[in-house]
């Protein structure tokens, strides 16, 4: 199915009218996030060239089974936030701010590609809120080399207002643009007060005004400080359920960051979307919306007969490139059998 496929009129409008929308003050900013459906909370994190729009796919999917909330990273444009003074901790500290602030005990975290990095620091630092993670084309250490660090410095320096989209944006932005003119009925046009990007966070804005540009700024001091950051060495002690999710042909995170986490990480199962690029979640919403609710109902079951996963005792994982019984992926084929055929503890 291409994306052009896919009902981008009928799942917007009812995003539109049915999500809530929002702002919540974390540290030092106000955070624009939307929580759309009813059920166990999913709260997603989006990535660096991206917004809390990058999940609306998937909550068009998911929302009548769970609560799929998403919210924006600070830019230190629309939000004022000093960049300078947040560290990837903080960033980290935010997820737990924002359940709290939304009332909720646990959560089910989902972060793509720069939000797995932060959906996998949580985990680790807050395995009572966390008993699941779900990592989409994730990685837990991104270093760079002497060139790119060197464009990142000069980057941090660039004025805030300055933005753009990004190069590998493009393909998926025409995409969208070519459905919505397709399906658009002229006698419903989209609501103009919900396009606006410049909004004061109770309404939607439209993927395709602004969308996705990004602050050239806010993009390169996150980069940045990720090149300086490694989560390998806290894998090992990752207590929730982790579900990996990841592209055969993704040009900006490569294979390896994925064997990385399903050899360290003590529970986790991979599943391999083909052919689908940097963003699954926008070019194959189905599989990714279909794998997590898999994975949530086989944890559950998991989670049901061990309530204190966070108390077992630490396990050493064999190289991937071995067979290794894995008791997540046993649990899976019990009750799901070949449904997610992709599905494997290693690559």
């Amino acid at each position: 199915m291409a994306i052009t496929d896919f009902p981008w009129q009928d799942w917007w409008r009812a995003f539109a009218t049915q999500a809530e929308f929002g702002r919540l003050p974390l540290a030092g900013y106000q955070a624009e996030y939307f929580a759309w459906g009813k059920g166990p909370p999913l709260v997603c994190i989006h990535g660096l060239a991206d917004s809390f729009l990058a999940f609306f796919p998937l909550a068009a999917l998911l929302k009548d089974r769970f609560r799929v909330i998403a919210y924006n990273l600070p830019d230190g444009y629309r939000d004022a936030a000093r960049l300078e003074r947040y560290s990837l901790a903080e960033l980290t500290r935010d997820v737990l701010r924002l359940c709290k602030q939304l009332r909720l005990d646990s959560a089910t975290l989902v972060g793509h590609s720069f939000g797995s990095a932060l959906a996998l620091a949580a985990a680790y630092r807050y395995p009572q809120a966390v008993r699941r993670a779900v990592t989409i084309c994730g990685f837990a250490a991104r270093p760079l080399r002497p060139w790119q660090k060197k464009l990142l410095r000069f980057g941090r320096l660039l004025p805030a207002r300055w933005s753009c989209l990004t190069p590998y944006h493009w393909p998926l932005r025409q995409a969208l643009a070519e459905a919505f003119s397709s399906s658009r009925n002229a006698s419903e046009p989209l609501a103009s007060s919900a396009i606006s990007w410049e909004n004061d966070g109770t309404a939607a804005p439209h993927p395709l005004s602004r969308w996705p540009r990004v602050s050239f700024r806010a993009w390169t001091n996150w980069a940045w400080k990720l090149a300086h950051t490694d989560l390998r060495r806290y894998l090992a002690e990752i207590r929730s359920h982790v579900l990996v999710v990841f592209s055969e042909t993704d040009p900006l995170v490569p294979e390896v960051c994925q064997r990385e986490l399903l050899e360290h990480l003590p529970h986790a199962i991979g599943y391999r979307v083909p052919a689908t690029g940097h963003f699954p979640n926008w070019s194959h919403p189905h599989l990714v919306a279909e794998a997590i609710e898999h994975f949530h109902r086989m944890t559950t079951l998991s989670l049901a007969a061990s309530p204190s996963p966070v108390q077992a005792a630490p396990r050493r994982c064999s190289p991937v490139s071995q067979v290794r019984s894995c008791p997540l992926l046993e649990s899976w084929q019990k009750h799901f059998g070949q449904t997610l055929g992709s599905a494997s503890p290693g690559v």
